[in-house]
């Protein structure tokens, strides 16, 4: 389950950066989160419908993960675009603080959930949240993006331009190195925590209540 979430983010990464840095950002981003908000629909439909198994599952959390894949460059380059240069370290911060405090804060929620009604509701208010934030980026206004002028290369050139840049880069280079160590070292423990809570320790979602 977690490999079919996770290497579309490695498979697609590469292209969803190339298209921001061609393509409108936030048409880009409307797109994509239509696109989140079918697919969360689609499984709270099916799984109140009965016909959720382990194949749909993962097929799922496939086509998430490749949501999730082409939405993370965009939303990663789109603070420039919406504050002043002087604000742009602090709107980074921010950004980055929330996303990973509702990494922390949702699955917490998702238990509470999970404890007093069932996975069906979650999948259900997982949607409503899909839909919340469609909304929230149509209200959202950004400038029109500056036609970068063609590179002379094909995508993959430009993709392998990038990475590149980045490897050579004093900061790009040893920071991706460390990304790149903590999401192979340390991600695969979260994917299995909901294993060692059932499987060895016994619990269910309602530990996440103490």
């Amino acid at each position: 389950m977690g490999f079919a979430d996770l290497v579309p983010v490695v498979l697609l990464s590469p292209v969803a950066g190339y298209m921001a840095d061609r393509f409108e950002r936030i048409k880009l981003a409307r797109i994509i989160q239509f696109m989140n908000a079918t697919v969360t629909a689609l499984l709270a439909i099916t799984a109140f419908a009965g016909w959720l198994n382990i194949e749909l599952l993962l097929l799922f959390a496939f086509i998430t993960g490749m949501d999730h894949a082409m939405f993370q460059p965009i939303r990663s380059s789109l603070p420039p675009e919406l504050v002043p240069r002087e604000d742009l370290p602090a709107a980074i911060a921010f950004g980055g603080f929330t996303w990973n405090s509702a990494r922390l804060i949702g699955p917490a929620i998702g238990a509470v959930i999970l404890h007093y009604f069932d996975v069906n509701t979650v999948f259900l208010v997982n949607t409503f949240l899909y839909l919340w934030f469609f909304a929230a980026l149509w209200m959202v206004r950004v400038p029109p993006t500056p036609k970068r002028p063609p590179s002379g290369l094909s995508i993959l050139g430009d993709i392998i331009a990038g990475y590149r840049y980045a490897a050579s880069h004093p900061v790009i280079g040893p920071a991706l190195v460390i990304l790149f160590g903590s999401s192979f070292l340390t991600r695969p423990l979260v994917e299995l925590m909901p294993g060692f809570s059932s499987g060895v320790f016994g619990q269910g979602p309602a530990v996440s209540l103490f």
